[in-house]
């Protein structure tokens, strides 16, 4: 990865600085110079908790800490704090980085979930999605008998999750009817759909 262009508006001593780094100079090493307190330091560690910690759960709290000082004075306001011209493999990529509040064009940003909190959730639906589709297999053979046999009954209790499950489960077990299977069937699937979904 190659940083071809580094600008920031308005991050702690800097403003409107723009860096362009030269790929056909050999060796690739820039010095940057300024007087003491000109923000050498705090570019470095800018750039490098940007491009390092942002994409790393592990990491976010020292993106935490840098951005601790921002503060907003208005809702919905935001604030472009890095741009990067990057190239890598060959390629052109243009990265920024903006600051917001938790409000923005509407939107309540905390109740979006990281990468890993999703991927766990997907995971954790994974034995419910399983349950969903054998009942949906039930359903199927459902529509094609006009019995229900003792061994599909002692099959469905295994699908039991609350006290109404159960209440109509037994109803429906002590009516025998296909239609008060397939209603109590029905209750079940909804159940379930409603659970995935949350």
């Amino acid at each position: 990865m190659f940083i071809k262009k580094n600008s920031i508006a308005n991050f702690r001593v800097l403003k409107d600085i723009e860096i362009q780094f030269e790929e056909e100079f050999t060796p690739t090493l820039f010095p940057l110079g300024s007087l003491n307190g000109g923000g050498k330091s705090t570019l470095l560690q800018l750039v490098f908790t940007l491009l390092h910690c942002s994409f790393n759960k592990q990491r976010h709290q020292y993106l935490v800490n840098l951005l601790s000082t921002l503060t907003f004075t208005k809702r919905d306001t935001v604030t472009t704090l890095e741009k990067f011209e990057i190239r890598h493999d060959d390629k052109a990529f243009d990265l920024e980085f903006i600051v917001s509040d938790n409000n923005f064009e509407g939107q309540n940003l905390n109740v979006f979930l990281d990468i890993e909190e999703l991927e766990q959730k997907l995971e954790e639906n994974k034995p419910l999605k399983a349950k969903y589709s054998s009942l949906l297999k039930l359903e199927e053979e459902m529509n094609t008998s006009n019995r229900v046999s003792p061994l599909r009954w002692l099959e469905l209790s295994q699908y039991l999750n609350s006290k109404t499950d159960r209440e109509l489960y037994e109803i429906a077990r002590n009516h025998g009817t296909v239609d008060e299977y397939k209603k109590w069937l029905d209750h079940l699937l909804r159940s379930y759909n409603s659970n995935a979904e949350s």
